[in-house]
């Protein structure tokens, strides 16, 4: 369960940063399923 008022207390720069690494895992998911078919 996510902490939304945590969430809303974290500095604009710590929530991008966290949105990036998430993205780049999704990109590196999705890399790799390619490379598998």
């Amino acid at each position: 369960m996510v902490d939304f008022k945590k969430l809303a207390a974290e500095p604009p720069e710590e929530r991008r940063r966290r949105r990036a690494e998430a993205d780049r895992a999704v990109e590196e998911k999705i890399r790799r399923l390619r490379q598998m078919i």
